[in-house]
């Protein structure tokens, strides 16, 4: 563990070197991400000016839940997103016949070996607008419902990467996944929104077979009390299934792989 914690500090320091030599794109990046979410802020400050509440939300119930989901987003979109969306060509450029004889675990060099600090902006905005709607929630967030909201973000955000993991598994067999990161992007704008804004069948089949809505909704849950023993252990479940079943298609992906070159 403590060989695999080095070698992750390593990537982390060679990614910053090589986000500081291109300044200028990492702040435009930021400042597109910033205003990007103020237009999404001013659009439910507008909505929640004709009404008062949304799918049992008030108003600053849902600002600490966007807050939330900036937060999540921002923590997958710089250590996680860019590795997977390069996968499909790693398989088709060959550059993976060089990755695979490295002596380490090749899912975890793969899935970790670069990161997109342009994205860094949305952890203060989203810290922000938790900080901002707690305030005016009338709920008392203990020591351990802030454990419970990290742990269970931790394992929402491990359910995304070995949904998206899956998918981008996928070009060893198709050549092409370029699929993997638009749909990617579709079901974050669905995971955007508590399950309750949705109807049953969809909640029943984006909780069950591809547990999105638990992502965010769950944390959110934890913190206003609403969320029950059996919702948890499902989420620790699907978790469970799909990152499994991520090692197991890797394994199977690898035996199947050919080289670029062959």
């Amino acid at each position: 563990m403590r060989r695999y914690v080095k070698i992750y500090m390593g990537f982390i320091r060679n990614t910053l070197i090589r986000d500081m030599e291109f300044r200028l794109n990492f702040f435009v990046w930021g400042i597109a991400m910033t205003v990007e979410m103020g237009i999404h802020l001013l659009f439910f400050h507008n909505i929640y000016g004709n009404i008062d509440d949304i799918a049992g939300y008030d108003k600053y119930e849902w600002f600490f839940y966007l807050g939330l989901v900036q937060l999540m987003l921002a923590v997958f979109m710089v250590f996680v997103f860019p590795n997977l969306v390069s996968l499909p060509w790693l398989i088709n450029g060959g550059e993976l016949d060089y990755l695979l004889l490295k002596p380490v675990n090749s899912q975890f060099y793969i899935s970790l070996r670069n990161a997109n600090f342009g994205y860094m902006v949305n952890v203060p905005a989203g810290i922000i607008l938790m900080i901002y709607g707690s305030i005016h929630m009338k709920i008392d967030i203990s020591v351990w419902s802030a454990a419970s909201v990290l742990l269970y973000s931790s394992v929402g955000i491990l359910i995304l990467y070995a949904i998206l993991f899956n998918l981008s598994i996928l070009s060893v067999w198709l050549k092409k996944a370029d699929f993997a990161s638009t749909l990617f992007f579709n079901l974050w704008s669905f995971m955007r929104y508590p399950s309750d804004v949705y109807g049953k069948v969809m909640r029943i089949v984006f909780t069950y077979l591809l547990p999105v809505l638990l992502i965010c909704t769950v944390p959110m849950e934890i913190i206003l009390k609403k969320v029950e023993g059996i919702t948890l252990l499902i989420m620790l479940f699907s978790c469970f299934i799909w990152f499994m079943g991520s090692i197991l298609l890797w394994k199977i992906a690898v035996k199947h792989y050919s080289s670029a070159s062959s």
